[in-house]
C-alpha cells in the first residue's frame, strides 16, 4: 500500500488527471472488497462434499454453491437438496451434511421391502414413492418393522414427521447417515439450499431439485 501511495503520488505529479483517476479506482476496488467480504456470506456459500451419501448427484470432493437466502422467505421444499446441521446432538452430529428435503411436517412415512422382494421403498401417508435419483436398492425398513429413530410419532401409515421438521435422506441411502439414523431435522437447522457443483468443471452444472412421483 505504502509503495502504491507514492507511485500515485508520482503520477499525480506528473499528471494531476491520472492521480485522481487512479485514487478513484483505488476507492472503488477497496469499497467493492468490502462490500463482497460484507454481504457474500448472506447471499452464497460454499460447501465440499466430504461423502459418497448423496451419489451420483453429488460426489466426494464436489465443490458447491449453496445460498442461504431461500430458508429466510419460505420452508424448506421437497426434492431440494440443502445443507444443515444438526444441533444439540451427540458428538459427531454438529458437523455440516448434504441430504436431500424428501418428506415434510405432518406427512407419514415407512420404508418397507414390497411383498415377496428385497426390495425397499419409500411410502408417504400410505402411497408407495418412486424415487429415480436414489443410488443402487434400499436395504433397510422404517416404521415398518418397529425400526423407530427418536423425534418421529407414531402413526397409522408410519412415523409422523413432527411439526416444523423434515425428513432428510441421502441418496446413496445405504451408506447415509441420515433421518432414518438421527431422526426428523428441524427447520432451524437447514441452513442453506445446495444450487450448483462448480467444481471440478467437468461436473459443473445446476443441482436439480427432484419432484415426487408415485410408484407403478
Amino acid at each position: 500500500m505504502v509503495v502504491s501511495g507514492l507511485a500515485f503520488r508520482r503520477l499525480g505529479a506528473w499528471r494531476p488527471g491520472c492521480y485522481s483517476a487512479s485514487r478513484l479506482l483505488l476507492t472503488l476496488a477497496v469499497a467493492l472488497a468490502l462490500v463482497l467480504g460484507l454481504v457474500r456470506p448472506f447471499l452464497l456459500g460454499v460447501y465440499a462434499v466430504p461423502s459418497a451419501s448423496m451419489s451420483p448427484a453429488l460426489r466426494v470432493g464436489d465443490r458447491v454453491l449453496v445460498s442461504p437466502i431461500p430458508y429466510r422467505f419460505r420452508a424448506p421444499e421437497v426434492g431440494e437438496v440443502a445443507v444443515f446441521r444438526t444441533l444439540g446432538a451427540p458428538q459427531g452430529w454438529g458437523i455440516p451434511r448434504t441430504k436431500r428435503v424428501v418428506a415434510g411436517p405432518g406427512e407419514a412415512i415407512r420404508i418397507q421391502a414390497e411383498e415377496g422382494t428385497e426390495r425397499y421403498l419409500l411410502y408417504i401417508d400410505g402411497h408407495p414413492i418412486r424415487e429415480p435419483y436414489v443410488h443402487g436398492v434400499m436395504a433397510y425398513g422404517l416404521g415398518a418393522h418397529g425400526e423407530v429413530p427418536p423425534g418421529f410419532e407414531l402413526a397409522r401409515d408410519g412415523l409422523r414427521i413432527p411439526h416444523d421438521c423434515y425428513l432428510l435422506l441421502g441418496d446413496n441411502r445405504n451408506v447415509s447417515v441420515d433421518s432414518h439414523v438421527f431422526g426428523p431435522v428441524p427447520r432451524a437447522a437447514l441452513q442453506a439450499k445446495v444450487l450448483a457443483v462448480y467444481w471440478p468443471p467437468q461436473r459443473a452444472g445446476l443441482v436439480r431439485d427432484a419432484e415426487r412421483e408415485l410408484a407403478p
